[in-house]
C-alpha cells in the first residue's frame, strides 16, 4: 500500500494497528521503516502483540514500546500501549492523532520507495 493510500484511508476515518515486530525489527528493515514513518506522521492508533506462539511469534511488546518512546516519546507510547486499547474495550473514543497536511521530510523519502 502506498503513502498516498494510506492518507487517503485515513481521511476516510481508518485506524491503523502496527504489529510489535515492526518497529522492533522482527519483520526486516523496510517493515521497521514504514511503522516508524507511520509512527511519525501520526497514522498508528494500536501496537499489536502479534503473539501466535511461544516459540515461533511470542507476546512480545516492550522492546517496541522502546522504540515508541523513543521516536514519539511516553505520551505517545501511553496512547497506544494502554489509553486506545483500553479504550476500545470499554467502547470508548480512540484518541486519533490528526497529522498536517504537509507531508514530512522522512515520509517524502520513503514515498521514492514505496
Amino acid at each position: 500500500m502506498s503513502s498516498s493510500q494510506m492518507e487517503r484511508l485515513r481521511h476516510q476515518g481508518l485506524l491503523f494497528q502496527v504489529t510489535a515486530g515492526s518497529f522492533s525489527g522482527g519483520f526486516g528493515r523496510r517493515a521497521q521503516a514504514t511503522a516508524e514513518m507511520m509512527l511519525r506522521e501520526g497514522w498508528v492508533e494500536f501496537v499489536a502483540s502479534d503473539g501466535h506462539s511461544l516459540v515461533k511469534r511470542p507476546f512480545s511488546l516492550r522492546s517496541a514500546r522502546a522504540r515508541v518512546e523513543e521516536l514519539g516519546g511516553s505520551d505517545e507510547a501511553r496512547r497506544l500501549f494502554y489509553h486506545n486499547p483500553r479504550a476500545l474495550i470499554q467502547g470508548a473514543p480512540i484518541t486519533v492523532v490528526h497529522p498536517s497536511r504537509q507531508p514530512s521530510a522522512w515520509r517524502r523519502l520513503l514515498q521514492r520507495f514505496f
